[in-house]
């Protein structure tokens, strides 16, 4: 049996119309996505002295202390950085790392001495 001719024009009106439908759908979800504001935490550091006059540090995420790292990270021993560049150096990649949603913000020997901090 050929459907009718009517059948045909509504169904293609219901198509058209739920296409357009969709599409206002999702433009209206993009511009909430949009606008909504992202909230980005505070990040704040102290410098910390360290075992043999070496320095470390203290990462405060919205003024709560996260992370508390006295010594070198991924070198074994208790010694901390030789200088408080080096050291500001460290903490600069963990806070990025922290910014881009790392946890726990893993840094390597590699990643230190390619910066400087070791």
């Amino acid at each position: 049996m050929r459907p009718s001719l009517f059948t045909i024009k509504t169904l293609s009106g219901l198509w058209v119309c739920f296409c357009i439908l969709a599409g206002i759908v999702s433009i209206q979800a993009m511009a909430i996505a949009q606008s909504s504001p992202v909230v980005k935490p505070q990040i704040t550091y102290k410098l910390i002295g360290s075992e043999h006059n070496t320095w470390g540090y203290d990462i405060y995420i919205d003024g709560k202390l996260r992370i508390h790292q006295p010594s070198i990270p991924a070198v074994s021993g208790n010694d901390g950085f030789k200088t408080k560049h080096q050291c500001e150096i460290a903490i600069k990649l963990v806070t990025d790392k922290i910014k881009l949603g790392k946890m726990p913000p893993t840094v390597t020997v590699d990643e230190l001495k390619k910066a400087g901090a070791i």
